[in-house]
């Protein structure tokens, strides 16, 4: 054990991750190890991208930290560990002498003891709290600066619909602000007049692609760098300046000795001589692409004239490059002007309302780091944090890069607050340059590179980790002898990690199939692409389902094999533009499967229809919206027909709404009568009522019946019918009063994609993009259309190293332009690099068995994957059989039968069990404030039908942070931590009260509050008492459970009796009077509370441990046990 393993405490390092080989382990090990060392908990900030991630981390830490309570090996080995580590240090060091190393148990403790202070974290929410905190550091010209009156508590987070509803709305409010602005005038009559065929819409998408780089274009111009690069003209001007008339006739003694040797020599020397540039082109002399027409001069003769061929034609395409690269900049430049004006005017709106978007997080914290008077800044995040660990460090950008960088720079460098006798700060930088697929959201690869040479400066190294604890050696062989021969040599060598000296973690029982290219025939009327369906699901379905024991699979829980199901297959595509042909297949076949992009709620073909119809009923002129219901299965009509419609709308004087629906109500009468019907009367609709109507009167029900095979699929499509209807009644209680509050809401819930599905299949096929599936392992992988081309350039703009480019489509690029070229074969090779990334994502989710398929449709062509993947798979001993080729281990191992039965099932605790909780299924969450099934009412006054569920969860925090500065001696302002816990929640804010009416309920919520400061009873608990803890954190392993919960107050007494007491802030006071005993026991709180008892008994000795809960509405304490 040395000072170069990532898990040793005393030293900073970068871990380069390979897949599978347990970066999380790695990451819950380090933070172990960190405490044992002498750190708090607390100091310790963990930075990771996805919510997902950040409660996987955490519960990783604590699934570890019990572990390391119970399990007496574990003990043994990390006490050795810890050991070597300290002693390797202070030989090592001699400037600082940190503490000896915790106990196992003493770790453990600490870090179970202090779940809520771990600092465990998304880098978006966590640059959210640095805006928070540092509000005015944070104010910069080029960010959305909030007014002086809100002072940034107010600020909202944007989600995406309201992102796009704001990019309409300052869309709009451009042309209105800047119609008397000649230069925007300008701009707009010189781009439209480039391209008179498309209009102002065209305009506004090509303008919309620069907002994807708005990030690059901050941190530009942040850095005095350019951000619009401009096609160079090199050479000489000359005659590209000319007029297209003037430079024809400069060539007309060229062309002139070109056509002599024609046998129509006299008639093209009269056109040349007498014909208009009009006339000389559209007799075919020249061609299209500016060359001599071989149809005029050919053969024999056209070798006479080979050089002055050669020489014109060189001037044509010199002459229109020149022009075109003209052209290009001067349409970029007035686009990138309108970009900057509509930018001016949706930062003017985010300002004016309050608004942040996730971009502004990045920017705001870039400039609070960044700007003269950072130093302070840095010193206060630093002065209780020390130690930083960031993982999946590959998908993170530039910008979030050089923000972290002044972090980390600073605290190698000794700043914080920290003395000698500590453990020295430390950074921990886990990724893997291989796996940054996420280019499109500005993740960028070399800054593993950049982050590596950086550490390098304070001596700090690189570790290397390629022992896989996912995928069989078989699998890693192939995958090493792919990128080594075909990619990069220098690609890392992949093995399985192995148990002891030489067990492999994975049994190398695994299997590589790859089939021929699927092919189009001219006499068969299935494409080549339902061939390559058909055959996948047959496969599936008559292969690995009908003889499950031919794919044994290892179970890693249970240490044996077992037999394939269908939930170990996984069918990877790279986008999701031709899935339902695979459903297609699957569902002929019977093969139960799920679409993982499409499991959440928001993702059914029904609820996004009847979405798509609501939002037309909210927006008329969103047309789009319209279209997707009309060519939904519930209409089935024909998209090219309504596109049709739809180009014609802008010719008329009508609304494009009235017209477009004139037109269809020549075809579909009843159709567009159920349309305006509802058109007219939704405004004055509940929700719930419209939603029910539209089911009713389009037969939704039974719409989908075609499209979903089994009688349980149709009956799901009822079901979450339903349930939209419920969830549009949940919105109309907590205060949705209208349809467009409604509708907001419900993309609110589809942005956080947290809603399953209802009775989703959870033994099936699953089908998703390589995107998706990153983090996933599958005993079973199938790869489909690995064959065609993995990645798809911008359509108008380009982003290099340098900057954005123009680029415009194909016809109005420089042809043959060494420069221009130059410009698109560098893009090329950054996007091949990323599918290189992608591919290797794709063959790294297979643990055991991985099936590769592809198809070559006429005209196809793609970057070479599926040739070069073939190619490997043939150099190793495989066979073909049937056009498949194969290669397959077994190894001696014994499947089992029957295995469920084997296992015994441990009881479970079934107190308040979450159907979303993101922690893995051994964590319990306990919340004794939530086991109340009656809903909580304030006193009965004319306000409170306005409270609904989640306003009073707010209205409770408030009083149990108020309660909490009591017990701990806090000053604190409550009308301040009112606005701060509650006015400043967004769906307080959408209640839109009038200020008299909170002020009224601030009024009694603090009557109440005061009531128990003033109790007697209240003092009286404190009698005695020789340690309080508010708010602590406890978390016990009970039989088959990781139970976690929250106490509200923990007194110890002299006697030393234990009293746990949970505040509870709702119910009525007069039921509460009636019997208080009874009324607790009515709502669960003595259940919960004996399995907090039970978790604190095995952490404390004291054998008299009461509990008991005050009733903060009689201000009463009632004894439970």
């Amino acid at each position: 054990m040395s000072l170069n393993d990532p898990s040793c405490p005393y030293e900073s390092c970068m871990v380069e991750a390979s897949a599978g080989t347990g970066k999380t382990y790695q990451l819950a090990k380090r933070f172990l190890y960190l405490v044992s060392a002498g750190s708090e908990p607390a100091e310790i900030l963990c930075i990771t991208f996805t919510k997902k991630a950040a409660a996987e981390m955490k519960a990783r830490i604590l699934s570890e930290s019990v572990e390391l309570l119970k399990d007496k090996g574990k003990k043994v080995s990390f006490t050795d560990e810890m050991l070597k580590f300290y002693e390797s240090s202070q030989s090592k060091f001699q400037s600082f002498h940190p503490p000896k190393p915790l106990s196992p148990e003493n770790t453990a403790k600490k870090i179970l003891s202090s779940t809520q202070a771990l600092k465990i974290s998304t880098i978006d929410s966590l640059f959210y709290q640095w805006i928070h905190k540092f509000s005015s550091e944070t104010k910069d010209n080029t960010v959305t600066e909030p007014s002086s009156r809100s002072r940034n508590l107010n600020q909202k987070l944007l989600t995406q619909f309201e992102v796009e509803a704001l990019n309409k709305k300052s869309w709009q409010d451009l042309f209105r602000l800047q119609s008397e602005n000649k230069d925007f005038i300008s701009a707009i009559k010189s781009l439209l007049d480039f391209d008179k065929s498309k209009g102002v819409l065209d305009k506004k998408d090509r303008i919309l692609e620069i907002s994807k780089h708005n990030t690059s274009i901050y941190l530009n111009e942040k850095i005095q760098k350019t951000t619009l690069c401009l096609h160079e003209n090199h050479g000489d001007t000359g005659y590209k300046v000319l007029g297209l008339e003037d430079f024809v006739n400069y060539l007309k003694p060229e062309l002139k000795n070109i056509v002599s040797v024609s046998k129509q020599k006299d008639k093209w020397l009269d056109l040349i001589e007498t014909g208009t540039v009009k006339d000389i082109f559209s007799s075919k002399l020249i061609t299209k692409k500016y060359e001599i027409s071989k149809l005029i001069i050919k053969g024999d003769k056209r070798e006479e004239v080979r050089d002055q061929i050669n020489q014109v034609e060189e001037a044509f395409r010199c002459y229109f490059n020149f022009q075109k690269k003209i052209k290009l900049n001067e349409t970029a430049c007035h686009l990138y002007f309108l970009f900057k004006k509509w930018l001016e005017v949706k930062q003017s709106l985010k300002s004016q309302e309050d608004l942040l978007e996730f971009e502004d997080l990045v920017q705001g914290s870039y400039h609070l780091f960044h700007n003269p008077d950072s130093y302070g800044v840095i010193w206060l995040v630093l002065k209780n944090i020390h130690h930083i660990l960031l993982d999946e460090f590959q998908d993170t950008s530039q910008m979030q890069w050089m923000i972290f960088k002044e972090i980390i720079a600073e605290l190698l460098s000794g700043g914080g607050d920290r003395d000698t006798n500590q453990v020295q700060a430390s950074v921990f930088i886990v990724g893997d340059k291989k796996q940054s697929i996420y280019g499109f959201r500005d993740a960028d690869p070399k800054v593993m590179d950049r982050a590596k040479e950086f550490l390098q400066h304070f001596e700090k190294k690189s570790i290397p980790l390629n022992s896989s604890y996912r995928t069989s050696d078989l699998i890693l062989n192939f995958v090493t002898n792919l990128f080594q021969k075909h990619f990069d040599p220098l690609f890392p060598t992949h093995k399985t990690a192995l148990i002891g000296k030489d067990q492999p973690f994975i049994p190398n029982c695994a299997g590589i199939f790859i089939h021929n290219l699927f092919r189009e025939d001219k006499d068969c009327q299935i494409t080549a692409m339902e061939k390559e369906a058909s055959f996948l699901a047959n496969y599936i379905a008559k292969e690995c389902l009908a003889h499950p024991e031919k794919f044994p699979v290892y179970d890693k829980v249970r240490k044996c094999m077992r037999k394939i199901e269908p939930k170990d297959c996984c069918i990877l595509y790279r986008n999701s533009t031709h899935v339902e042909v695979f459903e297609q297949f699957l569902n002929a076949n019977n093969i139960p499967y799920k679409r993982e992009e499409q499991r959440g709620f928001f993702d059914r073909q029904e609820i996004k229809d009847i979405i798509s119809l609501l939002t037309f009923l909210v927006f008329p002129e969103d047309l789009t919206a319209l279209i997707s219901f009309l060519t939904s299965p519930v209409c089935r009509m024909d998209l090219e027909y309504l596109c049709e419609i739809l180009s014609n709308c802008s010719n008329h004087k009508l609304s494009k709404a009235s017209f477009f629906l004139n037109e269809l109500e020549k075809e579909e009468k009843q159709l567009v009568f159920d349309l305006k019907h509802l058109l007219h009367i939704s405004s004055g609709l509940p929700a719930h009522q419209v939603v029910c109507k539209i089911i009713a009167d389009f037969q939704m029900y039974f719409s989908y019946e075609n499209i979903y095979s089994s009688e349980n699929s149709t009956t799901l499509v009822k079901k979450n019918l339903v349930r939209f209807i419920e969830l549009t009644i949940e919105m109309e209680k907590k205060g949705s009063s209208n349809l467009f509050q409604c509708l907001e809401s419900l993309y609110e819930l589809k942005d956080a994609d947290e809603l399953a599905p209802e009775s989703e299949e959870t033994n099936a096929v699953s089908l998703m993009t390589i995107h998706k599936s990153k983090g996933l392992e599958f005993p079973f992988v199938f790869l489909v259309e690995s064959s065609g081309s993995w990645y798809k350039m911008d359509r108008y703009w380009l982003k290099s190293d340098e900057g954005l480019h123009y680029i415009d489509s194909h016809i109005n690029q420089p042809q043959k332009d060494l420069a221009f070229d130059s410009l698109l074969a560098r893009s090329r090779k950054n996007l091949y690099q990323e599918s290189l990334r992608l591919l290797y994502v794709a063959l790294t989710r297979s643990s055991q068995y991985l099936m590769i398929t592809g198809h070559k449709e006429e005209e196809a062509c793609g970057d070479g994957f599926f040739q070069k993947m073939y190619q490997t798979l043939e150099n190793l001993p495989s066979k073909l059989s049937d056009s498949l080729r194969s290669l397959t281990t077994k190894g001696n191992f014994k499947v089992e039968k029957n295995i469920e039965n084997k296992v015994k099932i441990k009881p479970s605790i079934s107190y308040n069990f979450s159907r979303n909780s993101v922690y893995p299924y051994e964590t319990e969450i306990l919340s004794p404030h939530k086991q109340s099934h009656v809903q909580q009412q304030l006193d009965a006054r004319e306000w409170q039908s306005y409270l609904n569920p989640r306003v009073l969860s707010h209205i409770g925090s408030y009083m149990h942070r108020i309660f909490e500065c009591l017990v701990k001696d806090q000053k604190v302002s409550r009308k301040n931590l009112w606005i701060k816990m509650v006015l400043s929640k967004p769906v307080c804010r959408r209640l839109f009260l009038p200020s008299g009416i909170w002020n009224e309920i601030f009024d009694h919520v603090d009557k109440e509050c005061q009531e128990t400061i003033e109790s007697n009873n209240f003092r009286r608990l404190f009698f005695d008492s020789v340690e309080t803890h508010t708010e602590m954190s406890i978390v016990d392993f009970l039989p088959g459970k990781m139970v976690r919960g929250n106490i509200d107050l923990f007194i110890r007494y002299k006697d030393d009796r234990i009293l746990i007491l949970d505040y509870k802030t709702g119910g009525s006071k007069k039921e509460i009077l009636e019997d208080p005993l009874f009324y607790c026991q009515q709502q669960g709180f003595d259940r919960q509370l004996s399995v907090y008892k039970q978790a604190i008994s095995s952490c404390f000795r004291s054998k008299n441990i009461e509990t008991g809960v005050w009733l903060t509405k009689s201000a009463l304490f009632q004894k439970l046990s």
